[in-house]
């Protein structure tokens, strides 16, 4: 939805509104405070595909006979 001037949540919006320098900023960030999970999603990847304990097997099933 595009809001102009006119609209009475203009200026409430305007206040929110962020440049796309300022966006691009943010995207940038998230992606580098990503990587550290990402590569923590790897690694629990990695041990489960090894036969670990940390999630379900090849089977879909869980390792402890509990779960």
């Amino acid at each position: 939805v595009e809001v102009g001037p006119a609209d009475p949540d203009y200026p409430r919006l305007a206040q929110l509104a962020v440049s796309e320098q300022e966006m691009q900023d943010r995207r940038r960030r998230w992606r580098d405070g990503d990587e550290a999970l990402r590569l923590e999603f790897e690694m629990y990847l990695a041990r489960r595909d090894r036969g670990g304990q940390d999630g379900p097997g090849a089977d879909g099933r869980s390792a402890d006979p509990s779960g």
